[in-house]
């Protein structure tokens, strides 16, 4: 399917800023869906931006599948499990918090959902519905998947049919005659365009921000409109932010390397066998991001000294063997979850052999922009650090 210039449509030709500005304001605000999509473009472009690819009909060599669309290509699986994490926290509260105006309307997955809900709230809550999810990832056409992953991958389906239809309604939105969304039904892609991808790339963290507080605005009006008790904005987002455990992520990755000997602070190369912490190489609070590729062992004081700052270019290339060897344990022991997480983080094309080469080239960028992008103060360890 190629282009087609958008007749008749109304046409943005400001900044694409404004562009997203002028959709979220069109938006009927009958339900959160418009809100989900572009926090969902924004984690991706923050955590999983290698997972897009650039696509374009005038160089056949970057065409996907025979794709003909061309721009930005965001696997639609990605966005709707992002959703997925959303929509679980809202929904599995004593009180659940409205997602549409009426009593009456329901999320299109509504059902799914509380069905899935239902099944992993007695068997380990939302992590087990990532593991769930992490390994249909890896093997998406698994023979004889069990009753509980084909709940999980309709819920998925579900969600990702909510997310296309959301897109028919931007169908119309264009600039230059492009339009700002597509998708892709032969890549299975949301489509955008290049500068909206720059966008939602360099001003991902201030638009999120915006979001999750219009998103706690409309569920707060939403409340109001049923006639029920309201939750309170503060309340809303932080269901809005619980999208997984922290604390029980870093234990598995505590207990995966407990066992090791000789285990070492990435940081400082001391010996830790007896007293260490985890640290997150990329901060929780900048990503908030708890995928084992980032939450490594430290020295206690080494951990404290680094707090939420981001290590230095040269501390990295320095401690690469030892983050490595660290990733290769954990690989090993917790292999669905770690290549799933990795995949997304670098990339679908993430190589079975000399992975871990361009999973550490992948991060150091990651470090980079993200210092770049918000100002982050970067952090080398001192030798009064490694001499106590």
């Amino acid at each position: 399917m190629k282009l087609k210039e958008c007749t008749g449509a109304p046409a943005y030709s400001g900044r694409p800023i404004e562009q997203i500005e002028a959709i979220l304001n069109r938006d009927q605000k009958s339900h959160t869906y418009t809100l989900a999509l572009f926090r969902a473009l924004c984690d991706i472009a923050r955590e999983n931006q290698k997972s897009a690819q650039f696509v374009s009909t005038d160089f056949p060599e970057t065409a996907v599948e025979k794709s003909q669309i061309a721009g930005v290509h965001i696997p639609l699986r990605n966005i709707s499990e992002k959703w997925v994490e959303y929509y679980y926290h809202l929904i599995n509260r004593e009180r659940p918090i409205p997602q549409t105006d009426s009593v009456s309307k329901k999320m299109a997955f509504q059902q799914e959902i509380e069905v899935v809900i239902a099944e992993v709230i007695e068997i380990g809550g939302f992590s087990t519905l990532k593991d769930i999810m992490n390994s249909d990832f890896l093997e998406p056409s698994k023979k004889n998947p069990s009753p509980l992953t084909k709940q999980v991958q309709r819920l998925i389906g579900k969600v990702g049919d909510t997310i296309v239809k959301e897109l028919l309604d931007f169908a119309e939105i264009s600039t230059e005659g492009v339009p700002i969304f597509a998708y892709d039904r032969v890549t299975k892609c949301v489509v955008t365009t290049p500068e909206i991808w720059q966008t939602l790339t360099l001003k991902g963290d201030w638009l999120h921000d915006s979001l999750l507080l219009g998103w706690a605005g409309l569920s707060t009006k939403m409340e109001i409109s049923r006639g029920l008790e309201i939750s309170g904005r503060g309340e809303i987002i932080s269901a809005l932010s619980n999208t997984f455990d922290p604390e029980k992520d870093v234990l598995v990755s505590r207990k995966t390397l407990s066992g090791l000997n000789n285990l070492e602070c990435v940081w400082s190369g001391k010996n830790i066998n007896r007293n260490y912490d985890v640290d997150h190489i990329i901060a929780y609070s900048l990503w908030y991001n708890n995928d084992l590729w980032n939450l490594l062992p430290v020295d206690p004081k080494i951990k404290r000294s680094k707090a939420d700052k981001l290590p230095e270019y040269d501390l990295l290339k320095k401690r690469k063997d030892s983050i490595v060897s660290c990733w290769k344990v954990l690989r090993s022991q917790v292999p669905e979850r770690f290549i799933s997480e990795t995949r997304r983080f670098a990339g679908s094309h993430l190589p079975v052999e000399n992975w871990e080469n361009l999973l550490f080239a992948t991060l150091v960028e990651s470090v980079e922009i993200t210092a770049f992008q918000r100002g982050v103060e970067r952090w080398s360890v001192s030798e009064s650090c490694i001499r106590n």
